[in-house]
């Protein structure tokens, strides 16, 4: 069997219903159904659990656990899915799947809580700013200048304030021009700051 990885950076999926560029998982089953599984999951070796465990590719191994139920229902024969095992080092597990999901249109949250966990995990505790500025840059393909706005937010601002961006904030989700504006200030008061900048127009790229 398969298990997601517990630091995939993806953490919302949609089961009915599109969100923003993202199709739902049942749009993508109907695709499966139709076309086949265009693109390999990635998964690590089985465990001692005998389960792999499964890096990137979350959304299309949802969609055929919902595809299979329909099959089931119909009484024909679950389908199977095409994976690449790849033998990461636990080490270097987080960074591989940031970078195997960082192009597939993430939520500003889910790309915070993935650039949080990579500053806090054990390989980049002893790196200086900017070099995991550099290497956040790499692994989402943008500029230094959008790394290090982020790592500001994960390094200077409550987790409270960056749950403002949830899909489900009361109101809807702040934009991430507002944290950013907030981590760039010298001696940030979160809650006068995010009152005073809440009315800039929503957008999620700086």
């Amino acid at each position: 069997g398969i298990q997601p990885y517990d630091s995939q950076p993806r953490r919302f999926f949609r089961i009915d219903s599109p969100d923003g560029d993202q199709s739902s998982i049942e749009e993508l089953a109907d695709s499966i159904e139709q076309n086949g599984q265009v693109e390999l999951i990635h998964v690590l070796p089985r465990d001692l659990n005998r389960m792999y465990g499964l890096l990137s590719g979350e959304r299309r191994w949802r969609a055929v656990q919902l595809l299979n139920d329909r099959r089931e229902a119909r009484g024909e024969e679950p389908l199977s899915m095409k994976a690449l095992i790849v033998d990461v080092p636990e080490q270097d597990r987080l960074e591989y799947a940031i970078t195997a999901n960082a192009q597939q249109n993430l939520l500003p949250i889910e790309e915070l809580w993935a650039i949080k966990r990579l500053v806090s995990s054990e390989k980049y505790k002893t790196m200086n700013k900017q070099g995991v500025v550099r290497i956040i840059a790499g692994i989402f393909s943008k500029s230094t200048a959008w790394a290090l706005q982020r790592y500001d937010i994960v390094t200077r601002l409550k987790e409270k304030t960056i749950r403002m961006l949830h899909p489900d904030n009361p109101g809807g989700p702040v934009a991430i021009t507002v944290l950013c504006e907030i981590a760039g200030h010298p001696n940030p008061d979160e809650e006068a700051l995010l009152r005073r900048v809440q009315g800039m127009s929503a957008g999620d790229a700086v």
